[in-house]
């Protein structure tokens, strides 16, 4: 309704076209009314109204409305009949419409079976009732019709209205919907043919009966007519064909023409109208079907093209074989796999891709299952060989499906893959498990004898430190008795030895002496890994201030001096021991050094480079003096391994500091290494493990 409230130009062109259209057909059937002036079985405006309505919505109502008005007030009907007649001609195109909307969609083409069906029941049977009921109702209540020929004008109003439907409303919307003709040359001439044989069927049933027999068969050459517009051209071709035998059947009839023109015209007309309805239904619905047929069958045949195309292209071989084992469907990736083309395999016996035992049992098999019904293969799938073109064989994997086809024909499908490389995979993922297996076995025996050499090793240190710590105290008694002797001599016989004598118990007593701190070093190394350490946590920046006050004099001495550049973190560990390496790492700082102001460096580093690689939470000692030769960085850790000091001024050590220091780092879990160089100073790094309190 909102475009009427709008009023464009383009629907007021529209609303009139149609107001004209609709008169000027109605009155053509008007000229053939034969049961009433008002009621005609000829009835165009049913089937112009409902494509209107179609193809230009339910707002083109107004000119349905105002050119049924029109044309029934012209016939001197009442202008309330005339009102009511126009109302039940609109409700019939918008009722139709809507139906056909509602149930073949939003644009009925007729190129379906459905839309069809759907056109005659809703549009041609109900819709139709809708204005026959109206009218004729109207019609007697006006008094222009007697109420005993309610139904015989009620029927012929109802089977013109079904023949507007049925005849002009197709050929309207076929030809709106496929406006454009595309024919090849072929095609065209074919037309020009088909327009001919309309022609010439006028030209025969316009002829008198007794010159052409033939044109009492009217009925029979409909058809053949119809038919071949249906196959060749389609809903357009049958519409427009029908619409043109219909106008020139009733155009002769009307015209006392033809093999019919001695019997009454309304008679001949209700006759032409009822069969007229039956042919346009027919062909329609043969129009449709055939459609329908060639989109399943091009829809089919895309489906086929579209399996052809992913059979092709999977890599698995696929097979399909009948009953007798003869190949039926061969894809691409058998031929990669067998070697054989399609063309070389399809209708031959499935045998040929098997070797000589599996092709002996192949329909022995295919026979029992056929019989009994027992699968040993079929909805299973296994592991065998098969055949190539070039003779070798090969491991596949075969998994076989049963089809079942209508009356009782089966097929079977067999999917393939060469299993070749996966063959050979397995054999290497054996061999190396094998080798694997030898590998643990040989690391098992080794574990056992490192076992054994570790406990072995254990043994033996427990040994040497219970001999170092049995001979270091077991020997200082004698020692000290050699000591005690050397010292009574030279108090006792002072005047009675010469010089040499005198020189040999001092030296006595110095070898003395230095054996009873050699030991005494022995002895407290072989403690070192037999009591447990007293962990806390430590505060190294302040044991750093306590080793400093302790050798103030000796810094002093040698003009040394400790510095810390930041603040130290602290760690758990046995605070004693971790003093005495740092204590031991300053002395032989300041010790080995030559320079004229001997500066140590303890510092902390998050990252360290080492030998074995990086290290975190890294603590360093660092040192300007004469530095240690790569060869040596090793060396040093050893006990009792001295090194020359050019620096030291006569003093003497016993070589077991930074052995001392490098076991007390390890039963921290830590690890301890230097960089040096002669001349170049010396940096210690160490790490403290983690140790539980």
């Amino acid at each position: 309704m909102g475009s009427i409230l709008k009023y464009d130009g383009r629907y007021v062109s529209r609303v009139l076209a149609l107001v004209a259209l609709y008169y000027f057909t109605s009155r053509l059937g008007f000229s053939l009314a034969s049961v009433a002036q008002q009621v005609t079985v000829i009835w165009p405006p049913t089937g112009i109204s409902l494509a209107a309505v179609l193809m230009f919505g339910p707002d083109i109502w107004l000119g349905i409305f105002l050119g049924a008005f029109l044309a029934n007030i012209t016939m001197h009907e009442p202008a309330l009949a005339a009102l009511c007649i126009g109302a039940g001609n609109t409700l019939e195109a918008l009722a139709g419409a809507w139906l056909l909307r509602r149930f073949a969609g939003p644009a009925p083409n007729l190129a379906h079976v459905r839309d069809v069906l759907c056109l005659i029941l809703f549009a041609a049977i109900i819709s139709t009732a809708v204005s026959a009921t109206i009218g004729t109702t109207s019609l007697c209540f006006a008094g222009l019709q007697p109420w005993t020929h309610y139904f015989p004008v009620w029927f012929t109003w109802w089977l013109g209205d079904a023949g507007g439907d049925v005849i002009v409303a197709p050929l309207i919307l076929t030809w709106y919907y496929n406006p454009y003709l595309s024919l090849s040359r072929r095609g065209a001439l074919e037309a020009a043919a088909l327009a001919l044989a309309v022609a010439l069927y006028g030209i025969v049933i316009s002829s008198q009966s007794e010159m052409f027999g033939i044109a009492q068969f009217y009925p029979s050459t409909v058809f053949p007519l119809l038919i071949w517009a249906a196959i060749r051209f389609g809903t357009r071709g049958v519409t427009t064909v029908n619409f043109l035998l219909s106008a020139i059947a009733i155009g002769l009839t009307a015209m006392h023409m033809g093999p019919f023109s001695q019997m009454p015209t309304g008679r001949v007309l209700d006759v032409l109208q009822t069969f007229t309805i039956i042919a346009g239904v027919t062909g329609l619905v043969m129009s449709a079907a055939l459609r329908e047929r060639a989109e399943s069958e091009e829809t089919e045949q895309e489906s086929r093209i579209r399996l052809d195309v992913v059979l092709d292209n999977i890599v698995d071989g696929l097979i399909t074989i009948d009953e007798k084992g003869t190949i039926r469907s061969y894809n691409k990736a058998c031929t990669t796999i067998f070697g054989y083309t399609a063309a070389e395999v399809v209708g031959r016996n499935v045998k040929m891709l098997m070797p000589q035992d599996y092709a002996a049992h192949h329909d022995e098999y295919v026979s029992n299952y056929m019989k009994t019904g027992k699968a040993k293969i079929i909805g299973i799938g296994r592991e065998l060989e098969g055949l190539r073109k070039d003779g070798t064989l090969f491991p596949m994997e075969l998994s076989v499906a049963e089809v079942k086809m209508g009356r009782g024909v089966r097929y079977f499908s067999g999917i393939i893959r060469d299993i070749s490389e996966r063959k050979n995979a397995e054999k290497r993922l054996q061999a190396a498990h094998d080798y694997q297996q030898e590998i643990i076995g040989d690391l098992r025996q080794k574990e056992v004898e490192l076992l054994r050499y570790t406990q072995d090793l254990k043994r033996s240190n427990q040994e040497l430190d219970d001999f170092a710590y049995i001979a270091s105290h077991d020997l200082k008694e004698p020692l000290r008795g050699l000591l005690t002797q050397a010292s009574f001599l030279l108090e006792d016989y002072k005047d009675r030895l010469d010089a040499e004598g005198l020189r040999r118990l001092h030296r006595l007593q110095y070898l003395s002496l230095r054996m009873e701190k050699l030991i005494g070093d022995l002895l407290y190394f072989s403690r070192l890994g037999r009591t447990d350490l007293a962990v806390q946590e430590l505060d190294v920046g302040e044991a750093v201030s306590e080793i400093r006050q302790m050798m103030d004099t000796l810094l002093k001495e040698k003009n040394a001096r400790v510095v810390v550049p930041r603040s130290l973190p602290p760690v758990v560990c046995d605070k004693l021991r971790m003093v005495e390496v740092l204590r031991n790492l300053i002395t032989n700082a300041i010790k080995y050094n030559d320079k004229p102001e001997r500066v140590v460096e303890i510092g902390f580093l998050e990252k360290a480079r080492a030998p074995h690689g990086d290290e975190t939470n890294v603590f360093y000692v660092r040192d300007n003096g004469i530095g240690i030769a790569p060869e040596f960085h090793e060396a040093i850790f050893r006990i009792f391994k001295r090194l020359e000091n050019p620096a030291a001024s006569g003093e003497e050590g016993t070589g077991s500091g930074l052995t001392f220091v490098k076991k007390i780092i390890e039963r921290h879990n830590g690890r301890i290494w230097l960089e040096s160089a002669p001349g170049a100073g010396a940096t210690f790094y160490f790490t403290i493990g983690t140790i539980d309190i």
